[in-house]
């Protein structure tokens, strides 16, 4: 009885411990892109499994060699990312006007920015712009 009293709180423990790197790791994730994130973490696993990830042909993301362990800690990792593309999307790569970012860099280049205010314009953007 004992050891089924240790296996049942170390589940306990454990599960805790899950639960608490889940939120810290959403919560890093929150201001950097998926695609971004997804490199870093690759290089990160890659180093801990001894293996390269490389670029996946079909979603030009970083990626390792199907059904590895390095390959499932990273999709179960990224499976957490508040902005992750949907499965089975189709949907095109956004594109932006050549016009309308060359506007908006000189406008920003002319308003001579610190990089402070650079990110607080953005981050206002960001709350007050609602996409359709």
């Amino acid at each position: 009885m004992s050891n089924r009293k240790s296996i049942v709180l170390a589940f306990v423990s454990t599960q805790k411990a899950h639960a608490d790197a889940i939120t810290a790791l959403v919560a890093d994730m929150k201001g950097t892109p998926y695609i971004k994130y997804r490199a870093e973490a690759a290089a990160i696993i890659g180093a801990k499994y001894s293996v390269e990830p490389h670029v996946s042909q079909l979603k030009k993301w970083m990626t390792f060699e199907k059904d590895t362990a390095a390959e499932q800690a990273l999709s179960a990792l990224m499976k957490h990312h508040p902005k992750r593309p949907k499965s089975g999307s189709t949907a095109p790569a956004a594109t932006l006007p050549k016009a309308t970012f060359k506007a908006v860099q000189t406008s920003i280049i002319e308003a001579e920015l610190t990089k402070a205010q650079f990110d607080l314009l953005i981050s206002e953007l960001r709350a007050t712009i609602q996409f359709v």
